[in-house]
């Protein structure tokens, strides 16, 4: 049976090393990608959204260890890094639906967006367009990813926090 294929939001790659609510899943998660139980990935926007460089030398560590991947970036133009797999063309409608999903009143259009709004959408079309499973992110505020899971499993991305990641994977 193949790894089911998981995607973590910067938040749960810094959590790794926090001491916070999720930071026993986020470690768990680490381990399970250790022992090859899971596929891991980050998206390319994992060096855009620390700007400590905190999160880039964690994802180098893992990478090195060879348990953490980083998925192909959709938009090289945006946030190109160098270093990341080539980039795959941008699927228009789903970025419309996507971002419709985040923020429903900037309506459809990519330059009503703030700046992190704009990352968000890039997380989770370069998790949808490489194909990955589950997207797990700590962010649960208002306005957070987890709290638009509804609207975005709809367009087949389905959102999970640490806790409840691990607390679904009950040790299987």
């Amino acid at each position: 049976m193949r790894p089911v294929r998981v995607t973590i939001d910067t938040n749960v790659l810094l959590g790794t090393q926090e001491d916070n609510p999720q930071s026993i899943s986020c470690r768990e998660i680490v381990r399970l990608a250790r022992e090859r139980l899971i596929d891991l990935a980050v998206t390319p926007m994992v060096d855009m959204d620390d700007t400590t460089g905190h999160a880039i030398r964690l994802y180098l560590q893992y990478n090195g260890e060879g348990f953490l991947t980083e998925t192909r970036p959709v938009y090289r133009g945006r946030y190109a890094n160098p270093a990341s797999p080539p980039a795959m063309s941008p699927d228009r409608e789903l970025e419309r639906r996507v971002i419709r999903c985040l923020k429903p009143k900037a309506g459809r259009d990519w330059k009503h967006l703030r700046s992190n709004d704009k990352k968000d959408v890039d997380h989770l079309m370069s998790h949808a367009l490489n194909g990955r499973v589950l997207f797990i992110t700590s962010e649960t505020g208002k306005g957070g990813l987890w709290r638009k899971r509804a609207c975005l499993r709809r367009l087949g991305i389905r959102v999970t926090t640490p806790n409840g990641f691990i607390r679904a994977w009950g040790g299987r």
